[in-house]
């Protein structure tokens, strides 16, 4: 199993995203290199990590316009929530 996610970095208004066959080692990981809190607020379950790689190029390319740098993107909160909301289970079915 393998996993797209979104993760954000609220203070400085990125998400990032990639692909990981553990969300929560790959949170820990960029986590220790980021001095301000992330936030996990969605991830996709592929096939495997092939599939993961394709997942995460077709978000990466249609987020283009939103691009800062290498997999981080400027979040816009309610197209990601309107992303979301189509692909399932995130934090904002609450809303």
């Amino acid at each position: 199993m393998s996993y797209v996610y979104f993760i954000l970095d609220s203070l400085s208004n990125a998400i990032k995203i990639g692909y990981a066959d553990s969300i929560d080692s790959r949170l820990i990981s960029l986590q220790v290199g980021n001095p301000r809190d992330l936030e996990l607020l969605h991830y996709i379950e592929c096939k495997n990590s092939e599939h993961s790689r394709l997942v995460e190029d077709s978000y990466h390319k249609q987020f283009e316009h939103l691009h800062i740098r290498g997999e981080w993107f400027k979040y816009d909160e309610s197209m990601f929530r309107d992303l979301f909301l189509r692909e399932g289970s995130s934090r904002y079915e609450q809303l």
